[in-house]
């Protein structure tokens, strides 16, 4: 597949990083955005085919997998599945469901001609304005399974469900990957190049490309980092272990384990 991208020196955001593409859409009636941080069984076909018959502002895809409140009160929607509100506030009479919007959406080209110079939001600087225009903004709702990968739990709980999906029986083993016979694993996805030592005890754990797992450790929802040596006879629940690197920043409530950084796999709230 031929691609074609943009490099952003300063983030752009949401809606900025599709303006240096703009040559590239001159053609298009519409534009596909799927996130990169969301994890779905996208049904974009029918997403594209409800965009086409209604002709709307913009389409979203909105998932009963997600519960509102953890995502600031979701989308309100109507009986016909049109979009009324962002988030939580003020209601609205005419809402009579909320979702979750699920990381896909689709726009009508020419719309992107009203999004300002420089980082931009799709939300804050395109569809509410539209609602506030009067415009139409509909929605599509998906009930499969659908993650967002915002945080290392997340990604940990996306990434286990889809290895279930793809390989219900043996799990998934990556190209190149070492799994002694004395290791026992649970739920455990192994991608490429990964070395488990024998006496190691892993559960619900990604162990994700080139990882090294020292004899007899004991893993439990733990999500180690590409490359990262775990030293045998570690014991660790619920943490991401990552190599260190130079200059780089660590998350709240990070340790060390000899060149490991530990850090919690959801990230610290400030009351």
């Amino acid at each position: 597949m031929p691609l074609t991208y943009s490099r952003e020196e300063t983030l752009l955001g949401t809606a900025g990083a599709l303006l240096p593409l703009r040559g590239f859409f001159a053609d298009c009636r519409e534009v596909l955005v799927v996130n990169g941080d969301t994890l779905c069984r996208w049904p974009l076909a029918r997403l594209l085919r409800r965009h086409r018959r209604l002709r709307p502002a913009a389409t979203l895809l909105v998932t009963t997998r997600a519960e509102p409140r953890n995502y600031g009160g979701g989308l309100g929607i109507d009986r016909r599945r049109r979009l009324l509100r962002f988030g939580a506030g003020e209601e609205d009479p005419r809402v009579t469901r909320r979702r979750v919007f699920a990381g896909a959406h689709v726009v009508a080209s020419e719309l992107l001609a009203r999004l300002p110079a420089g980082a931009s939001d799709f939300v804050r600087d395109l569809y509410r304005p539209l609602l506030e225009a009067g415009e139409t903004l509909t929605t599509v709702t998906t009930r499969r399974a659908w993650h967002d990968l915002g945080t290392p739990q997340r990604y940990l709980e996306g990434a286990l469900e889809w290895a279930r999906w793809t390989h219900p029986l043996a799990g998934y083993r990556g190209r190149g990957s070492r799994v002694a016979a004395g290791a026992r694993l649970r739920r455990v996805a192994v991608e490429g190049e990964v070395v488990v030592a024998p006496g190691c005890r892993l559960e619900r754990c990604l162990l994700l490309p080139g990882a090294r797992i020292g004899a007899g450790c004991r893993l439990r929802r733990v999500v180690v980092g590409p490359g990262a040596e775990v030293p045998p006879g570690t014991q660790v629940e619920a943490r991401l272990l990552t190599r260190a690197w130079a200059g780089g920043s660590q998350p709240a409530g990070s340790s060390h384990l000899g060149e490991l950084v530990v850090s919690p796999l959801e990230p610290t709230r400030a009351l």
